[in-house]
């Protein structure tokens, strides 16, 4: 099945792919898209609107579209691959919901990663997004606590939406063979449902009972830091390695969503064999095992995280198992090739195609 990818503006495939022959990126692909190859399926990305100025007016425009990027979906109608495709394939609403409504007919199956509230939205943007949606031949999301407003608040058919596990490369995130440093706590994210509040408060708990603990943080977000906290004011792309190799245990403090927020964060910080302390936000206990791989905290609660991570600090040995049940766990479920097992199933399902002639094995290759 040819499968035409539109991904957001913003992301080259070509720059990903040389970023990742230099070591410097995660995947040769984009979310490691190109696995679905070996499911069968012919990956083609799309090359539209790469100039400065298509890019600046495909700003301009998603800017006043509440993120939306159409410029990009009409531009990719001109790819002679996108005519000839069986199925668009969108990662998020960003570029899945406009691209429902171009006039090609073919199936358009895209990822959600926003659209929680519909009560937050401006009304014409809800209304936009529900039809957008519902003419969508297939719809995923990769937080199973997203399922339930797509079907009751956007009004999308439950045999449509469907629930992947998000996967990452394991091979780019890995453990380090030097330890880790002792008491060390990393924290790392950008978006809005981030707890930066919360994560202060428990890290300075933790640290008046051990003065030792350090801590490190990434984050462009205009938060003040104690000046005990090595915080690094910019993306960190692939110098986040040596930060999670060098941290004892990962924490994660979130607002209350259903969005899946911190997902990358905590599938990276388990391929790099650290535990992790998150907000027992719905459907991550689809990823974290509660005990085993980490603990889950209530949002907002900075003691019950400050005795979270003081008892990992406190107890080496149990942060160490914690740590390599969770590598165990990415390998086992969480890769990008498994992750483009469920998808290229999804969109099957869209195309009505029910015969898998890619390899059955995720190793074959």
């Amino acid at each position: 099945m040819r499968v035409f990818v539109e991904l957001a503006q913003s992301v080259d495939p070509s720059t990903w792919a040389a970023r990742n022959a230099e070591g410097l990126a995660a995947d040769a692909s984009p979310y490691g898209l190109h696995h679905l190859e070996r499911f069968g399926h012919q990956v083609r990305f799309c090359r539209a609107g790469r100039t400065r100025r298509v890019r600046r007016l495909g700003e301009v425009i998603s800017a006043r579209f509440w993120g939306l990027q159409p410029v990009y979906s009409l531009l990719a109608m001109s790819d002679r691959r996108r005519r000839s495709a069986d199925v668009v394939l969108c990662m998020d609403e960003r570029n899945g919901i406009p691209a429902t409504f171009m006039p090609l007919r073919t199936p358009v199956v895209t990822g959600v990663a926003w659209l929680e509230d519909p009560g937050e939205l401006d009304p014409l943007y809800r209304g936009i997004a529900r039809a957008g949606l519902r003419r969508a031949a297939g719809v995923f999301v990769e937080c199973s606590a997203m399922i339930e407003p797509l079907t009751r608040d956007f009004g999308v058919s439950a045999d449509k939406v469907h629930f992947i596990h998000f996967g990452i490369d394991e091979r780019h995130f890995y453990p380090s063979e030097e330890p880790p440093i002792p008491g060390r706590v990393f924290s790392v994210g950008d978006d809005r449902m981030r707890d930066y509040d919360t994560l202060i408060g428990a890290l300075e708990q933790v640290r008046r009972q051990a003065p030792s603990a350090s801590a490190e943080v990434a984050t462009t977000m205009p938060v003040e830091f104690p000046d005990w906290v090595t915080v690094h004011r910019r993306r960190m792309d692939d110098a986040v390695r040596e930060c999670y190799q060098r941290a004892s245990l990962v924490a994660l403090a979130l607002r209350p969503t259903r969005q899946g927020s911190g997902l990358t964060v905590i599938l990276e910080a388990m391929a790099s064999g650290r535990p992790i302390v998150a907000t027992s936000n719905p459907g991550l206990d689809d990823y974290i095992a509660d005990g085993e791989t980490g603990i889950l905290v209530p949002p907002g609660d900075r003691h019950a995280m400050a005795e979270a991570i003081g008892g990992l600090l406190e107890d080496p040995a149990r942060a160490r198992a914690m740590g390599q049940r969770g590598r165990n766990r990415i390998q086992e479920h969480f890769t990008t090739r498994h992750m483009a097992g469920e998808l290229a199933a999804v969109l099957r399902k869209a195309v009505g195609v029910t015969t898998d002639h890619g390899p059955t094995s995720l190793e074959t290759g």
